[in-house]
């Protein structure tokens, strides 16, 4: 390989029609200029090689950074997706139990309000037996004002849960409002 050193250091023999010294070292001098600046490319262009390869290290290594970030993410996104439907699925869980609860605590009160229904009645009737009893003057007139669904269990002798009873007993006491 020829370097400028060489181009530069080079003599040229003797002849006897030769060229002239002064065009050789003007030919010399343009060929060293002309080399340097081919020199000094090579070494811009190395530079800006090195330069290169390293934004390229830089740039595989943040792609693998975003590589992972992407599948950290996506990691992210599934966990709380499934998060979020193992959540809504005890929500609803929940809200069956609830629901069921409520249901079964009506069912206890739809209970205790027909039980208690009953007993009021039968509190009613023997209060109205025993009014009756100690006047017989009434035992009609309660009688009538009881609905017709009443007078007929009445008889029957079996208690049942009255029917929306239309207004209250008018005793012969009170007068009528």
């Amino acid at each position: 390989m020829l370097t400028i050193n060489d181009v530069e250091n080079y003599k040229f023999g003797s002849a006897m029609f030769g060229v002239s010294r002064a065009d050789v070292e003007e030919f010399t001098a343009k060929m060293v200029e002309a080399l340097q600046e081919h020199v000094d490319e090579i070494e811009r262009l190395k530079r800006k090689l090195a330069e290169c390869e390293a934004d390229i290290q830089r740039n595989r290594a943040n792609e693998e950074t975003l590589r992972n970030s992407i599948m950290l993410a996506q990691k992210s996104h599934d966990e709380i997706i499934a998060n979020a439907r193992h959540e809504a699925e005890n929500i609803v869980k929940e809200a069956r139990l609830q629901s069921i609860e409520l249901n079964s605590r009506a069912s206890e009160i739809a209970a205790e309000r027909e039980r208690f229904e009953y007993e009021f009645y039968g509190l009613l009737t023997g209060f109205i037996r025993m009014l009756e009893t100690k006047n017989p003057a009434l035992a009609g007139k309660a009688h009538d004002a009881l609905p017709q669904a009443s007078r007929a269990n009445d008889a029957a002798a079996q208690p049942a849960v009255p029917q929306a009873v239309p207004g209250r007993i008018a005793f012969p006491e009170e007068s009528p409002r």
